[in-house]
């Protein structure tokens, strides 16, 4: 069984698209996206729904310089991810 799924891993189809070509079709349609995320937030944040000083952080932009150092990122989309975390962290 194995040997089966090694195979179908390294002899998967791709529809004809080398991994190169579909990384930069990805690449394309997220900076054609580009605008119309800026507008949608404009218009959340026209709403009240978003915090103007907080904008950058939606748009992954740091403001303040990063501590030199090791950096561990820790991600959870849940509570419970998050407290199954706090073990690892502690």
């Amino acid at each position: 069984m194995q040997e089966m799924l090694a195979f179908a891993y390294k002899n998967h189809n791709l529809g004809g698209l080398e991994e190169g070509m579909l990384l930069n079709v990805y690449k394309a349609m997220m900076r054609a996206g580009t605008p119309l995320l800026e507008a949608y937030l404009k218009r959340r944040e026209g709403r009240g729904k978003e915090d103007p000083a907080r904008a950058h952080e939606r748009r992954g932009r740091a403001v303040l310089p990063r501590a030199p150092g090791a950096l561990a990122w820790f991600h959870a989309a849940s509570v419970g991810e998050s407290l199954s975390l706090l073990a690892i962290i502690s």
